[in-house]
């Protein structure tokens, strides 16, 4: 499996670096994982543009455990100021798109062995 990381939640900016990144997963047997920020169904609607059978998996937080985490990190890009807006922008996914929320209180093992299950499972 093949991973690739994109900042989409600018994404008059990063359309053609995900759009790449997408068209050369999308080519490709085993799939593979791109990580970012595609808060908004619009965002995600342009991802599926470029790969139609894109899944999405939504890591679902507390703000307070996810702001608890992020100024933990000595070397994130993102602000701890900004995490409000982020969650402000944040639209769940909605019935009719192809995708999986996830808690991430639990550990990422949990999260994989999760999103597995209920894919394969």
């Amino acid at each position: 499996m093949h991973s690739e990381a994109c900042s989409c939640d600018c994404f008059s900016v990063a359309t053609r670096p995900s759009a790449g990144a997408l068209a050369t997963l999308a080519e490709r047997e085993d799939g593979g994982v791109i990580a970012c920020s595609a808060l908004r169904r619009t965002y995600r609607d342009q991802l599926r543009t470029h790969a139609p059978d894109v899944d999405i998996l939504l890591l679902h937080g507390d703000e307070e455990l996810i702001r608890e985490r992020q100024a933990s990190r000595s070397d994130h890009f993102m602000p701890v100021g900004l995490l409000h807006s982020q969650f402000a922008t944040l639209e769940p996914l909605d019935s009719d798109e192809r995708g999986l929320t996830i808690d991430v209180e639990q550990g990422i093992d949990s999260i994989v062995q999760e999103y597995v299950d209920r894919r394969l499972g």
